[in-house]
């Protein structure tokens, strides 16, 4: 991701992000004067078989999965149930068998979803779903 300033003139700008590829994907703030020269830092994941794409209605970006039986259509499913729009009322560290690891970067939380088995002790089953959403 890159993050750059963009505004109606020089004395009116924001601090924006757009993909690698030159996708837009968030404006990050919003002030009457001028935001300019953002400190730009990585957003550590971790070690993942697929990436799955975005969920921007849910404000949910670079969903990915690993482990075995894993797809890219469930581990989106588990980020949409885990984003605050859908989960009105339910706990924000757990979310279908998953566990929920969240660490916030400033505005931007890297959520980590695991499934570590079935049972006490299996270990045999692990999933992994990661993904940042900008609360």
């Amino acid at each position: 991701m890159r993050a750059y300033s963009s505004g109606a003139d020089d004395l009116h700008l924001d601090i924006d992000v757009m993909t690698a590829a030159g996708t837009h994907l968030a404006q990050l703030t919003e002030y009457a004067g001028r935001d300019e020269s953002p400190d730009w830092e990585a957003i550590p994941a971790p070690d993942t078989d697929e990436r799955c794409g975005d969920l921007a209605g849910a404000r949910v970006i670079d969903v990915r999965a690993a482990g075995e039986g894993l797809s890219c259509e469930t581990a989106l499913e588990l980020a949409r149930a885990w984003s605050p729009g859908e989960r009105l009322g339910s706990r924000p560290d757990r979310v279908g068998g998953f566990d929920a690891e969240i660490e916030d970067f400033g505005g931007v939380q890297r959520v980590i979803l695991v499934h570590r088995g079935n049972g006490e002790g299996d270990t045999g089953n692990e999933k992994l779903v990661a993904f940042l959403h900008q609360p």
